[in-house]
C-alpha cells in the first residue's frame, strides 16, 4: 500500500509544542497524524497533547484519493517531528506510507506503540455559555498554549493579532480559537483544594 500526503508545516509546528516534552517513551511524546474518509474525501488531523495542553489542526484535503482503508492513525515520535521540521524549509512536509514503512519529511520512523488516548472529549463543543469571571490558569501552560496557537497560524512569537480566549461554564476550559480557523488549543484551569502545608515529616 502506498499513501502520501502533504501536511502544513504550521500544523506540525503547533502540535509539537503541545506534545509531552519528557523522555519516558510514553505515547504522548508524539504528534498524532489521523486520517479518515468522510463523504468520499480524505480528512486529516494533526493532534498532540501532554494531557494538560491539547492542540489540534484539521486539514480538509480535496486533491488526493480516498484512503484505501477506513482510518489511519499514526503516532509520530516527537524527535522525528522536530528533525523533519529542521530539515524542511517548504510550506508543507510530506508524510508517506509505503509498504508498511513510514516517513515524515524524508525522515523514516517507526510509529510509537500503544493506544493514543481519546482526548478529543476535552475540547469544548460549540455554543457553550461564556463565563463572566474567568478561572485562573497555570501561567506556564498558558504560555505554551499561546506559543502553539501562534505556530499553527505561522505567526511570530511577539504578537498574536487575532484569536480569542474564552472560559466555558460547562468545562472551565481555556480555549484559543480563531473564527472559522482550523486549529484549536485548549488548557484546563488550575484547581485548588483546602489543605494546609505543615512541612516535611510534621504530620
Amino acid at each position: 500500500m502506498v499513501f502520501n500526503i502533504n501536511i502544513s508545516i504550521e500544523s506540525l509546528e503547533g502540535a509539537r509544542r503541545c506534545a509531552a516534552q519528557t523522555t519516558t517513551g510514553h505515547i504522548l511524546e508524539s504528534v498524532l497524524i489521523d486520517a479518515w474518509v468522510e463523504s468520499g474525501k480524505t480528512q486529516l488531523r494533526v493532534f498532540a497533547s501532554d494531557s494538560a495542553v491539547i492542540g489540534a489542526y484539521i486539514h480538509y484535503v480535496d486533491d488526493i484519493p480516498a484512503l484505501p482503508m477506513q482510518n489511519l492513525r499514526v503516532a509520530v515520535p516527537l524527535p522525528v517531528v522536530v528533525r523533519a521540521l529542521a530539515l524542511n524549509e517548504e510550506n508543507v512536509i510530506e508524510f508517506r506510507l509505503v509498504d508498511g514503512f513510514f516517513s515524515l519529511g524524508g525522515v523514516e520512523f517507526k510509529p510509537m506503540e500503544g493506544i493514543y488516548p481519546e482526548l478529543e472529549q476535552y475540547i469544548p463543543a460549540e455554543n457553550h455559555t461564556v463565563k463572566q469571571d474567568l478561572p485562573r490558569f497555570n501561567s506556564h501552560l498558558f504560555a505554551r498554549a499561546e506559543s502553539a496557537f501562534k505556530a499553527f497560524y505561522g505567526k511570530t512569537e511577539n504578537s498574536l493579532p487575532f484569536g480569542s480566549l474564552t472560559a466555558f461554564v460547562e468545562t472551565d476550559a481555556c480555549v484559543f480559537h480563531f473564527g472559522a480557523g482550523h486549529a484549536v488549543v485548549v488548557i484546563v484551569p488550575v484547581s485548588y483544594v483546602r489543605y494546609k502545608y505543615h512541612g516535611f515529616f510534621k504530620g
